[in-house]
């Protein structure tokens, strides 16, 4: 039954299986695998149903369940579960945490947030743990609260792409650009290797301060590394940048050269000429 339930892909597998497990008596043991079965296959209730029937609840049937709640975009169920682990005496860890942060940031939820990094602090797994960091770091940038993301960015004693691309992500979506672009420079002089990611929101940043000048310089390195070809959502911040700046040649340029054409795109360019 261990395997069968590993292998399911559907609900309703998984569903056939469960009454088979009830039947035979081995509820109580296979109940988390259960979980974690109907969780993968999406049936979000089921998963709740059983976990909620499980006497003793580990941490890791903890994770299982927030994960799911998380990949279905069902931030405050994941708050709820932080707020139960807790009052049930389950101790959080790393994982639990950037769980639970990912949801702060979506429902905008700073004050959790603020309680959550306290936590963490104390714990002392900001120094050993990047991820957390960088869910700290876009938490903060997420509540608008930038001044914060940047404390947790600057204590972070290993910063990878990932660090990098939060801060600039924030900076870039609070209409910060010209932070976004320091940053940017300041990723370049650590050797942290861009990727399309940290393109995109550069290149976004050069569009809100309409510097086509920086804005070239960024789109030809990412010209250089392939990036273009790879991605067409890089293509069309291209489109939008150039059109922002009033190169309107330039942007028809890239455009024409996209594979793909979508309503995006065309936006950007029919906004430029708008403009």
């Amino acid at each position: 039954y261990l395997s069968l339930l590993k292998a399911c892909t559907t609900q309703r597998d998984a569903t056939a299986i469960h009454v088979e497990v009830a039947r035979m008596g081995l509820l109580d043991t296979l109940a988390p695998t259960l979980v974690t079965t109907y969780a993968r296959c999406g049936a979000i209730s089921k998963a709740q149903d059983v976990f909620d029937s499980i006497k003793v609840r580990d941490l890791q049937l903890w994770n299982t369940l927030m994960e799911a709640y998380t990949k279905h975009g069902l931030s405050e169920k994941v708050l709820e579960c932080c707020e139960q682990l807790h009052a049930e005496g389950v101790h959080p860890d790393a994982v639990t945490y950037i769980f639970s942060l990912k949801a702060c940031g979506s429902v905008g939820d700073k004050h959790k947030g603020c309680i959550l990094h306290a936590e963490i602090q104390r714990k002392g797994f900001l120094q050993k743990n990047v991820f957390i960091g960088t869910s700290l770091i876009d938490m903060y940038a997420k509540c608008g609260t930038l001044v914060k993301a940047r404390k947790v960015f600057d204590v972070l004693l290993a910063r990878n792409v990932v660090s990098y691309n939060a801060m600039i992500t924030g900076y870039t979506e609070n209409g910060l650009g010209e932070e976004a672009i320091k940053c940017f420079e300041s990723m370049r002089n650590e050797g942290v290797t861009p990727n399309s990611v940290t393109f995109i929101c550069t290149l976004k940043s050069c569009g809100i301060l309409k510097d086509s000048s920086k804005g070239q310089e960024i789109y030809a390195e990412a010209e250089s590394k392939g990036l273009l070809e790879r991605g067409f959502l890089l293509g069309t911040v291209v489109v939008d940048m150039y059109a922002k700046c009033g190169l309107l040649e330039k942007a028809w340029n890239v455009f024409e050269k996209l594979l793909i054409r979508d309503v995006v795109s065309w936006t950007a360019l029919i906004a430029g000429y708008v403009e």
